[in-house]
């Protein structure tokens, strides 16, 4: 039974325990905030006192205008930015390019928004997709060195890569190296694989690494650069602006899933089953011969295509004579084994291949994609379209009228002056 002393040194004890966790809470709270965790990183603001410090450290610098609506959309992308490498050594920051020409001046910037990745003397001008894990990504990457040095196994190493792996041996070192200065701006890292003591010597190679895991070796007498440029992309990626022009450079049949995407990203279900069915037929497909990726952007095919694309669509394209084979319509029951056999056929030649690059073919591309924006712009705003086209034709019948009828207009002008003459003789009689 507890006395009146033993339950006041028991609250007593209570109170200690309150106030001992509540100090540890503090504790943990003050470390957090001291941390930055929880706190969004600012976006530095800068001024022409930049050009002073530009190469001490490592900088992540967008130009902007005021004016601007990429810019302005650009924004809140950029403070998540900001955000995300708070905890690295990359100071992320803006400038006005409004206010400090100079600054534009120094960077030969031409347009906004540009994102430039700073370090010392070495300045990369961020050309991606415009969304928050593309530019961390970019910036990271720019702040490691260009070739990274393991002693791992490259098939543990993470993602897709090139490696150097064996002793180091010229021209074939310097060309690798040469080569991953160029592609640092890229996704793709380049490793060199470093040997234990105790291993034997062996003669060097260098090989790709997708990150399914598959390897593919260059060969010998094989070009070194066009095996990397052939080979750069993982093996199933996006289509996007940014790496249009270099997936054509892979000499390779491109198969593109098309599919529908809104303003946020999303997609239809059956859309988004199929983009699954591509990625499990990219890990298995030769990747010699073809390159798997996806889009949403019809508009970057448009340059390939003479006919409307129903969505979901398998687009193949052949990049080295732009001709393409298509398979779409409602119709399409879509499965992995559909679009492997639809590939196989292709690679055998058993499907008819429409487009290519002659000029008769190179016109009709050209006027379907006309009429093709015509029709999209009528269907967007059909008042703004009239204005655009009938002000101008207006004009020009105007101008064509008076240029090619000026004796009718003489006619019509004399046979009015004679019926005013007549009209004043007869009045001048009536009176």
């Amino acid at each position: 039974m507890l006395t009146s002393s033993n339950l006041k040194l028991h609250r007593k004890l209570k109170a200690c325990y309150a106030l001992a966790i509540l100090c540890i809470l503090l504790s943990v709270l003050l470390s957090v905030r001291a941390s930055g965790v929880g706190h969004p990183a600012k976006v530095l603001e800068l001024s022409d006192r930049f050009l002073e410090v530009r190469k001490q450290g490592i900088w992540l610098v967008k130009f902007y205008a005021p004016w601007c609506g990429h810019c302005k959309r650009l924004e809140p992308i950029y403070n998540h930015v900001a955000q995300a490498l708070h905890d690295t050594a990359v100071r992320v920051a803006k400038v006005d390019c409004t206010r400090f020409p100079s600054v534009a001046s120094e960077f030969s910037v031409r347009g906004f928004p540009t994102i430039i990745f700073m370090q010392g003397d070495k300045l990369e001008i961020y050309r991606g997709e415009r969304v928050t894990d593309d530019i961390v990504n970019f910036a990271k990457k720019m702040s490691e060195p260009h070739i990274i040095h393991s002693t791992d196994d490259p098939l543990t190493l993470h993602g897709h890569l090139f490696a150097y792996e064996g002793p180091i041996v010229e021209p074939l070192w310097s060309e690798f190296e040469t080569i991953a200065k160029e592609n640092q701006h890229s996704d793709t890292r380049f490793y060199f694989i470093e040997k234990e003591e105790h291993q034997d010597i062996v003669s060097p190679k260098v090989l790709k690494k997708n990150s399914n895991g598959v390897i593919l070796e260059l060969s010998e007498g094989d070009e070194l650069r066009n095996f990397v440029s052939a080979n750069r992309f993982d093996h199933f990626v996006r289509l996007t602006r940014s790496n249009f022009d270099q997936l054509f450079l892979t000499k390779k049949l491109v198969a593109v899933g098309v599919i529908e995407e809104d303003k946020v990203g999303r997609s239809p279900n059956h859309h988004l089953e199929f983009r699954d069915f591509m990625g499990t037929v990219a890990a298995d497909t030769d990747m010699r011969t073809f390159q798997v990726c996806w889009t949403s952007a019809v508009d970057l095919l448009g340059k390939f295509l003479t006919m409307q694309l129903q969505t979901p669509a398998l687009l193949v394209i052949n990049s080295t004579n732009h001709e393409h084979f298509l398979l779409n319509g409602n119709d399409v029951s879509w499965s992995p084994d559909t679009i492997f056999s639809h590939l196989d056929l292709v690679s055998k030649g058993g499907v008819r291949a429409y487009g290519g690059n002659s000029i008769i073919i190179r016109l009709y591309r050209k006027y379907y994609e006309l009429t093709s924006n015509l029709v999209d712009m009528w269907a967007g705003n059909p008042i703004l379209t009239t204005v655009l086209f009938g002000l101008p034709l207006g004009f020009l019948s105007l101008i064509l009228y008076s240029y090619f009828c000026p004796d009718l207009i003489d006619d019509v002008s004399e046979e009015t002056q004679d019926n005013e003459g007549e009209d004043l003789d007869n009045h001048e009689k009536c009176e």
